[in-house]
């Protein structure tokens, strides 16, 4: 089912190229906020809790 040229609504393939680039922002956000958190607590002087493999 291909949507036609005149169509303002996205494609299937355009939505997922989307999701997968918001997955990814999503991620480097989240490394980030932890690698923060990790500098505060290196900062502090504070132990760091155990790393958790997912």
């Amino acid at each position: 089912m291909e949507a036609p040229e005149s169509s303002n609504e996205p494609t299937y393939e355009e939505l997922r190229e989307r999701l997968v680039r918001l997955k990814r922002e999503v991620q480097a956000v989240t490394a980030r906020s932890r690698m923060k958190d990790r500098l505060l607590l290196i900062i502090d002087g504070k132990p760091l809790p155990e790393e958790q493999i997912n």
